[in-house]
């Protein structure tokens, strides 16, 4: 009976730890968070005035803070240089839509943002808490106008954006929930037949 126990016993105890490491990594496959960093790279294209040639746009959350830089080939200006912030509602049936950054005059004129400008990069720093609730950042893109030719950054269709999770996972975090569901039901089902073997072994030896 005692070898017995201890192999059911040790049979239960895998059960249920692989059932609530399945569980976990479900849950953190599920939890939703900001796209960072993000980094899209632009080629030089001598066509465009240097100052309004995007050559990297990068963005990473920092605290509550999303900091995004532009670089550009030449020299920033104090005018004509947006940026979108690309964000999803989770469940929403909005899709993606953006928060619009707009460099004018020195300032950015949208949502008031931080914004520093060295010789060749802008920085802003977007308060997350502008954000609607439920709502993360998916991606970046970039308008440039200069007074005679214009620079796009963008990294691909707005449709092909999806909300990052904590965990990224090559198969849906549903399949592992109903794989830890139905572990959790095989565990107890076999350790209780196994106890019941056990009960009605040691009653046959009285």
């Amino acid at each position: 009976m005692s070898t017995r126990f201890h192999v059911g016993g040790t049979a239960l105890v895998a059960g249920m730890f692989a059932t609530l490491l399945l569980a976990a990594v479900a849950s953190l496959a599920w939890i939703p968070v900001h796209r960072s960093p993000i980094q899209i790279a632009d080629t030089l294209d001598s066509e465009i005035e240097p100052d309004f040639d995007a050559l990297l746009l990068r963005g990473q959350q920092e605290g509550g803070t999303y900091v995004v830089t532009l670089t550009v080939a030449g020299v920033v200006q104090e005018s004509n240089y947006n940026i979108g912030v690309l964000v999803q509602d989770l469940g929403g049936p909005y899709g993606t839509y953006v928060y619009e950054l707009t460099y004018q005059l020195g300032q950015e004129e949208s949502y008031g943002t931080p914004t520093v400008r060295a010789r060749n990069s802008l920085t802003f720093r977007f308060p997350l808490n502008l954000l609607a609730g439920n709502t993360y950042v998916v991606g970046l893109d970039a308008a440039l106008f200069g007074p005679d030719t214009n620079d796009y950054v963008v990294a691909g269709p707005r449709e092909s954006l999806r909300i990052q999770r904590l965990l990224a996972l090559p198969i849906d975090s549903g399949l592992l929930a109903v794989a830890a569901a139905t572990l959790a039901i095989l565990t107890i089902v076999g350790g209780t037949h196994a106890v019941d073997r056990i009960r009605r072994g040691g009653h046959g030896r009285d």
